[in-house]
């Protein structure tokens, strides 16, 4: 027990708690004469040694550990503390003497069918070769690691252990890029930056593919409907229980609340087994678990069009890449490492995060501090475009740009980066030219279209779910306030309320503010649609039970305006907030999470999530943001639109109608209705700060209109036919029998 606290302190970098458990367990086993958990203390004390650069004591460490392994025939222990030892020579520059002790640790690991540390070891020597300038020998090494990575992993069921030890390998994949880019430049015409593109795309958003793929078979139809009703009354309980976290009230004390955080955490561990297991009952199961990414030729075909431009980044430690992939062909690019370019996103990212409001500041104080913000924004944007989008400035041309980020990167909305052609006098942001949207992967573009080509589009046009009631004390909850309600939302908001949007805490530190601007985005949004194909559901009727309903899939354009929920270490709880009262006063779960959203049936064109912070998610690494966005990609939806950050209120409100004034009454495509709508807010001087008009971000498809005209459904497009065809032959026949009586009185 103190050795596994030991480890989780390591793991955390707490490294003389963990020191101190290490040695704990040390006196321990000596006490009980346990020579293998004397060996495993050692390895700990050892480890932390290594972390803080005494490479002797690591060394003295791990090589009193051997011994006791060797004499059990632990081959997994032996070979596990070999590789520690090459590890330290190979840190202390010993290359040889490393490849010795790791050459010993693959042959161990094979001996032992030890597969986690043969991928392992495989990695450690082709670093060591690659080094060495060995770079042929050290591409098949780390080629070979990561076949056996890609065994492993077919081997993990559940879905959040995969992404885990697929993060835990994604240096392996880097390191490949790495190598195949430094092949590139000696053998310029070898294609290698092809292969590094490509592996590239196989270290990147692995589990969205999958499940991409598994909706479009249908996974869940192959399965018991015992098993699924499991899982149904698992994600109700949980959903439940974590809403009962939210909402906590000033009763609970700290013991209370941790109590219900560890039930939130056993539920979320036992719905995992269960879509694990609903998974392995699939009969397609197999098929989709080695569902491989595409390789470019598949991706310039299926997912970049003639006017687009590919953007990719892999970010590594020492060098980071840039793809730039065109239809015709590929270009590459080396940028800085990624602690550079990350330090120089997470400047413009915390600007662009600023708070408009501080409490207390006078009016000339945050006009001085906002014209600061201002400046400091363009200075750090150009930099950040100038290393990003320099190098490829001359392959922009006005194309449509497909960005597939990384790291830190997937929080930067790259429309709003100056143009890196732009001067210093006149900055201009990228979206004036250019429309600008976002992928996980580019195999998932092509996947998605794939999903979404063949089908009808829904029957019916817009849903908009808005202003819903989120407190008891409410004014809709009294009839006598209803009408004072309705009529003029806009007497009763407060500055408080504009700052706010996502679920916040007010001043008895539990409330869930109203957004009175939401029922004006509902209204413009409305203005511009035929209302006989569209459904607004406001204040009550903006709840769950709808949301989830079969209703919904019926149309092509889903609308959510409200409150989002990000939690950012169990993403499955993450949601959207909708009613959570009745009009009867009764309580009632509102909460559609990520896991529900999972389960919907949504072919939509687009869904937009005008709610804070909607577009991230836990960030996995290889994986990206897990968040609503997937959910909903996963539901079915070709496109989600969602926000980087916490959005104003009000200016959220001015977008969003400019947005659908682009996109159906002017008939545009979502993207270049996303574009037109930004630059229309980014000409006004009152919202002309990247702040109120970038935050909203488009992923998926990013090409087609959607259509504003009336669809009939298809039972009343058939019946309209039917009706026409009996219209026309009672008119023939009319007809005919006229002849026949004119014939008949015709005078002979």
């Amino acid at each position: 027990m103190i050795y596994s606290i030991g480890k989780v302190h390591y793991a955390m970098r707490e490294y003389t708690k963990a020191l101190e458990c290490f040695e704990q367990h040390l006196s321990l086993s000596i006490a009980m004469s346990d020579k293998r958990s004397r060996s495993n203390a050692l390895r700990g004390i050892g480890m932390v040694y290594e972390a803080w650069e005494n490479k002797g004591r690591a060394l003295n460490c791990y090589i009193r550990a051997l011994p006791a392994y060797q004499s059990e025939k632990d081959l997994r222990g032996e070979s596990d503390t070999l590789r520690m030892i090459g590890r330290v020579h190979d840190r202390s520059g010993q290359s040889q003497t490393a490849l010795y002790y790791y050459n010993k640790a693959l042959s161990l690991s094979r001996a032992a069918k030890y597969r986690f540390g043969e991928a392992g070891t495989l990695y450690d020597i082709a670093r060591v070769e690659r080094d060495l300038g060995k770079l042929t020998e050290a591409r098949a090494r780390i080629a070979a690691a990561l076949e056996t990575v890609e065994s492993l992993r077919t081997k993990v069921i559940r879905q959040d252990l995969r992404n885990s030890y697929f993060a835990s390998v994604r240096d392996h994949y880097e390191f490949y890029v790495d190598l195949l880019m430094q092949l590139h430049a000696r053998q310029p015409d070898s294609a290698f930056d092809v292969a590094a593109f490509e592996v590239s795309e196989r270290a990147r958003a692995r589990s969205l593919l999958e499940s991409l793929t598994a909706a479009r078979v249908g996974i869940n139809q192959k399965v018991d409907s015992r098993l699924l009703d499991q899982e149904r009354a698992a994600r109700m309980e949980l959903n439940r229980k974590a809403s009962d976290r939210i909402l906590l009230n000033a009763n609970h004390t700290p013991e209370e609340s941790a109590a219900i955080g560890r039930e939130v955490d056993d539920l979320s561990r036992q719905h995992r087994e269960l879509e694990a297991q609903i998974r392995v009952a699939s009969l397609d199961y197999a098929t989709l678990i080695l569902q491989q990414p595409l390789n470019l030729k598949t991706i310039q075909q299926q997912a970049v069009d003639d006017d687009a431009l590919l953007l990719e980044y892999s970010l590594g430690e020492e060098r980071s890449y840039l793809w730039a992939v065109t239809k015709a062909g590929i270009t590459s690019y080396e940028l800085p490492g990624r602690a550079e370019v990350e330090a120089l996103a997470n400047q413009v990212r915390d600007i662009l995060n600023a708070p408009r409001f501080v409490e207390g500041e006078s009016f000339e104080q945050r006009q001085a501090r906002l014209n600061e913000s201002e400046t400091n924004y363009w200075q750090a944007a150009s930099s950040l475009s100038k290393m990003l989008l320099g190098p490829a400035a001359a392959q922009l041309e006005k194309k449509q740009l497909i960005i597939v980020a990384d790291g830190a990167l997937q929080y930067i909305p790259f429309g709003a980066l100056p143009d890196p052609q732009s001067t210093d006098d006149s900055l201009v942001p990228l979206m004036v030219d250019h429309q600008v949207t976002y992928q996980p992967s580019a195999s998932t573009l092509a996947t998605l279209r794939n999903k979404i080509e063949t089908r009808q589009p829904a029957s019916k046009m817009l849903a908009v779910f808005a202003d819903p009631v989120f407190e008891k004390d409410d004014s809709r909850l009294s009839a006598a306030k209803e009408s004072t309600a309705n009529d003029s939302p806009e007497q009763s908001r407060t500055e408080a309320n504009r700052a706010l949007r996502d679920v916040g805490i007010a001043g008895d530190g539990r409330s869930i503010p109203r957004l009175f601007a939401s029922r004006d985005e509902a209204n413009a949004i409305m203005a511009v649609t035929s209302s006989k194909l569209s459904l607004k559901a406001i204040g009550f009727e903006a709840n769950k039970g709808l949301a989830t309903g079969t209703e919904l899939s019926q149309y092509r354009i889903i609308h959510f305006a409200t409150h989002g929920v990000l939690d950012s270490e169990t993403p499955e709880l993450s949601g959207l907030v909708l009613s959570l009262f009745d009009k009867d006063g009764q309580p009632q779960d509102g909460f559609l999470r990520l896991n529900d959203i999972y389960n919907l049936d949504l072919p939509a064109d687009l869904v937009v999530l005008s709610a804070c912070n909607s577009a991230l998610g836990k960030q996995i690494k290889g994986e990206g943001l897990i968040g609503l966005t997937r959910g909903f990609m996963y539901a079915g939806a070709a496109r989600v639109m969602a926000s980087l950050w916490k959005v104003d209120d009000d200016a959220t409100a001015e977008l969003i109608k400019h947005f659908y004034q682009e996109m159906l009454a002017e008939k545009k495509a979502p993207a270049e209705a996303l574009r037109q709508a930004q630059i229309a807010m980014w000409q006004q001087k009152r919202w002309r700060s990247p702040y109120f008009w970038a935050p909203f971000v488009l992923q998926g498809e990013y090409k087609g209109e959607i259509d504003a005209g009336q669809r009939p459904q298809r039972d009343e497009y058939y019946l309209a036919i039917l009706a026409a065809v009996i219209t026309v032959i009672l008119v023939l026949s009319l007809y005919a029998a006229r002849l026949v009586v004119m014939k008949r009185q015709r005078p002979v």
